[in-house]
């Protein structure tokens, strides 16, 4: 990756949104395999999917705002950001929130806790490899297919996010970035500059698309 700024923070933002991603899928990845036989008991009686992933979602997030914390307080202090600490602390917490929705999603898939946890890393492996710091997603240098499946890579929008927040024009990173050729960067990781309403949208309808697609077969499980 190249280095624009001689204080260039790009890979400190992409290790925080790929922690997010770890936190979150792996906080969880056990979360309902292991209640399998619980679940199945219950539901003979008045519990629903719903209600039963809410629960767990409510929890889990409380963990997971508990560790955006406490990674945004040892990061803050010590990296010379420009782009606002509660607009970075919002795109984490989110990003860990829908991440928190696909480690459920593999702990229902998943048909014993070992292999919930063998899924995590082949769910995060593509999250690292698409996220577009490593292959280009977008631009002339970008083949069609690393733009195909980086659309439904979690962390490529919430690196997309995290380097608006750092980058826009509105900072003086952005500004000098914009100075030494960053467009060109920007374009290789598919970062444009007024795009970050829809990097939030994708970000929060990817964990909502896994936590549906939990529930239905939550549900469906019941009927075989």
């Amino acid at each position: 990756m190249p280095l624009f700024l001689e204080d260039d923070v790009t890979p400190t933002l992409f290790v925080l949104m790929a922690s997010a991603v770890w936190f979150g899928c792996s906080n969880v990845a056990r979360e309902i395999v292991a209640e399998r036989a619980i679940f199945r008991r219950e539901r003979m009686g008045s519990l629903r999917p719903g209600p039963y992933l809410l629960s767990k979602m409510l929890l889990q997030g409380l963990f997971i705002a508990i560790q955006v914390g406490i990674l945004l307080a040892i990061l803050v202090p010590g990296v010379p950001l420009q782009g606002g600490v509660l607009p970075l602390a919002g795109v984490t917490l989110l990003t860990g929130l829908s991440a928190m929705a696909l480690g459920l999603l593999l702990s229902t898939l998943a048909r014993t806790e070992l292999q919930a946890i063998q899924f995590v890393p082949l769910a995060i492996l593509p999250q690292i490899m698409l996220s577009g710091i490593l292959v280009p997603i977008a631009g002339k240098t970008a083949t069609l297919m690393a733009s195909l499946l980086s659309k439904p890579i979690l962390l490529r929008w919430a690196y997309s996010a995290a380097l608006w927040v750092e980058f826009a024009s509105s900072t003086k990173r952005g500004q000098k970035a914009a100075g030494v050729g960053g467009a060109k960067y920007w374009e290789r990781s598919g970062f444009v500059e007024d795009l970050l309403r829809s990097d939030l949208l994708m970000i929060a309808g990817l964990g909502l698309a896994c936590s549906l697609v939990s529930w239905w077969v939550l549900a469906r499980r019941d009927r075989t």
